[in-house]
């Protein structure tokens, strides 16, 4: 988990500091996903009492742009990568949330692999789908969203402002071999095809051979840092316990 994780802060230092970058894109680290399914089974067994969607949550403190180095508040992009570790299928995927469209879409490299392997994939990205606009009317974003218009945008008009989010596979997108480990890695590739901007991931356009020793060198360097600084940056500094520039309902 840890390779994955230090890989998607990199990407999200990418998408906040990186000079000509404007894809409007950030990512969640690996943890996420086990505190939207801790709440969501919460909420699931209390008869779905919306009283358990705090501003106070983790999943709140990400969508403010706190929580986790180099985060971006969600009201400041269009697109979020959210790396997802399967225990039920041993398997890494990427779940892009596309706020404009309102939807999720699904990057897998086993895609298909059989119904138990579907199965696992699915029941995640379930859970994602309805706690995220939960979430999200929780913590009032859209009212800070005045490109967003629920009378007149198409994948807004006419829907309850917490729906759960459409979802879907990207199809088309490179595989790997059925024998390999490599799920970390794709999930890691296609959140950088979206980071800089391309969310269309050519079949011919990722060599798993390249990007390993690419992001063994990342990984590499980035433990050497640590060893040499011992030290984070204070606007790379989570925002923890400050106030962000997003509001929150009391």
């Amino acid at each position: 988990m840890q390779h994955v994780d230090v890989i998607m802060y990199y990407l999200r230092k990418f998408c906040k500091y990186g000079p000509d970058n404007s894809a409007r894109v950030t990512t969640t680290d690996p943890f996420f996903i086990s505190w939207v399914v801790q709440i969501y089974d919460a909420w699931e067994a209390n008869g779905k009492d919306e009283s358990l969607i705090s501003i106070h949550h983790e999943v709140a403190q990400y969508i403010r742009g706190d929580r986790i180095l180099a985060n971006i508040p969600w009201v400041d992009v269009d697109h979020v990568c959210i790396p997802v570790n399967s225990s039920a299928a041993f398997h890494w995927f990427l779940v892009v949330f596309s706020i404009r469209k309102r939807c999720l879409y699904i990057y897998d490299s086993l895609n298909g692999y059989g119904v138990k392997h579907t199965n696992a994939v699915t029941s995640l990205v379930q859970k994602i789908s309805r706690m995220i606009p939960l979430f999200l009317v929780a913590t009032d974003y859209y009212a800070l969203r005045k490109d967003i218009d629920w009378n007149t945008d198409l994948h807004y008009a006419g829907r309850p402002v917490g729906d759960p989010l459409v979802y879907g596979n990207r199809e088309n997108i490179p595989q790997q071999c059925d024998n390999s480990t490599d799920c970390g890695l794709y999930t890691c590739a296609f959140a950088e095809y979206v980071c800089r901007g391309d969310r269309n991931v050519s079949m011919s356009g990722l060599n798993a051979e390249n990007l390993r020793l690419r992001y063994g060198a990342l990984l590499w360097e980035y433990g050497k840092m640590k060893i040499d600084t011992e030290s984070v940056s204070e606007d790379e500094a989570s925002n923890q316990g400050r106030r962000s520039n997003m509001r929150v309902k009391e």
